[in-house]
């Protein structure tokens, strides 16, 4: 107690303030960069508050997430809170490349929309052509260049360089003239710049890696050469 006078002060006990009804949804633990198909980590989790932004406690309100972007979003997408009221999704994972928000909801309550968060390709376990051959006549080279690109397994373009990818034709016995022998650049393609063939016909191209499966090009025809004079 303190005195002032003949006044006396009365000391209040100790008094404890309790969060409020729930009243919203907010991502108390944001997506951060991952991999295409690989898991989010740490988990995102999503916490009940009330109106004043104090966490309640809560448990069995089920809560989901859905993604915005391009892409699918795997894993259990529906969790309930436990008893602080909080629900964690362990498991998340999304295919697609790029720049991806998330969205939660639960009935009765606003959508809270998540940080962005960027997915980024996966190692490369495939090569498709990016640029097919096109027609063209013998002797002259195919335009535009032929490119071979590593994709994941998601068929996001995968950025690794140094991979020899190497071309020749389906029918046993043509040649490729030009250089039929590139390196992967820092974006995962090998662009093929000189490419000619003499012999007239349809044909297609074969890609190929130690690494990956051979990829084949769609079909092109090389027409005949101007004639030679006599």
């Amino acid at each position: 107690r303190a005195f002032l006078g003949s006044l006396t002060s009365a000391l209040s006990g100790v008094q404890t303030v309790n969060a409020s009804s729930p009243a919203r949804l907010v991502f108390s633990q944001q997506p951060t960069k991952v991999a295409s198909g690989g898991v989010i980590n740490p988990p995102v989790a999503i916490q009940l508050q009330d109106a004043f932004g104090n966490n309640v406690a809560s448990a069995g309100v089920p809560v989901a997430i859905a993604l915005l972007g391009s892409g699918t979003l795997t894993g259990t997408t529906t969790r309930t809170t436990g008893a602080s009221g909080l629900a964690t999704f362990p498991d998340l994972s999304v295919d697609v490349a790029g720049l991806k928000f998330l969205v939660d909801s639960s009935a009765g309550f606003p959508r809270d929309t998540s940080s962005s968060f960027q997915v980024t390709a996966g190692l490369p376990v495939k090569m498709v052509f990016s640029q097919q051959p096109s027609t063209v006549q013998a002797g002259f080279r195919i335009t535009p260049p032929v490119v071979v690109q590593l994709e994941d397994a998601a068929g996001n373009p995968a950025p690794n360089s140094g991979y020899q990818i190497a071309l020749q034709t389906s029918i046993t016995g043509d040649s490729i003239f030009g250089t039929s022998r590139k390196l992967t650049d820092t974006t995962g393609k090998a662009v093929f710049d000189s490419l000619w063939l003499k012999n007239p016909g349809a044909k297609m191209l074969l890609a190929q890696n130690r690494f990956f499966p051979v990829d084949t090009s769609a079909s092109f025809t090389v027409s005949p050469g101007p004639a030679a004079q006599i």
